[in-house]
C-alpha cells in the first residue's frame, strides 16, 4: 500500500527532534519500536530505510534446537517405557536414564553434537516403533542405521 506525499514538521524530543511517522504508514512497511533503521541524505532528500537483520548462525541453531528439544518433550511420554539405559548407552549418551536426560535437555538453549545424535535417534526409534510392528530391538537397530555415529 502506497502513501501519499505528507508535509511533516519535526517534533522537539529532548535536545533533538523527531520525525512522527503516521502508524499505517509504520504498518505498511513493517516498522516497529524494536525495528532497525537506515537513515542517510542524497543533499536534497532524506531516505529512511528498514535495515534487515544480519543472518545471526546462533540464533538460528538456537532455535533449531528449540524446535527438536518440543519434539522430544511431545515424544517423551511416548519413549519413556520403552527406553532403558542400555538404549541410552547405545544412543551415544552414555549409561543414563532417559528421565535424566529428558530433563537436561528440557531447560537447554543449545545443544551438543551428542544431544543431536541422541535426539536423532530417539525420534527414528520412535517412528520405527510407532509406525510399524517393530519390536523395540528392532526401532533400535533401525535408529542406529539411520542415525550412523
Amino acid at each position: 500500500m502506497s502513501y501519499g506525499l505528507r508535509e511533516k514538521h519535526l517534533t522537539r524530543l529532548g535536545n533533538s527532534f523527531a520525525l512522527i511517522i503516521d502508524r499505517p504508514m509504520l504498518h505498511s512497511l513493517g516498522i516497529g519500536p524494536k525495528s532497525r533503521l537506515r537513515v542517510h541524505s542524497d543533499g536534497h532528500r532524506l531516505i529512511v530505510e528498514t535495515v534487515k537483520p544480519d543472518h545471526d548462525p546462533k540464533r538460528a541453531a538456537r532455535a533449531a534446537f528449540a524446535i527438536r528439544r518440543d519434539a522430544l518433550m511431545q515424544s517423551a511420554s511416548h519413549l519413556a517405557p520403552i527406553v532403558s539405559n542400555e538404549t541410552m548407552e547405545q544412543f551415544g549418551a552414555g549409561r543414563v536414564h532417559f528421565g535424566g536426560f529428558v530433563a537436561r535437555i528440557q531447560y537447554q538453549t543449545t545443544s551438543t553434537a551428542i544431544d543431536d545424535l541422541v535426539m536423532d535417534r530417539l525420534e527414528h526409534m520412535r517412528s520405527a516403533y510407532d509406525g510399524s510392528s517393530a519390536t523395540i530391538e528392532e526401532a533400535v537397530a533401525l535408529a542406529l542405521q539411520a542415525v550412523p555415529s
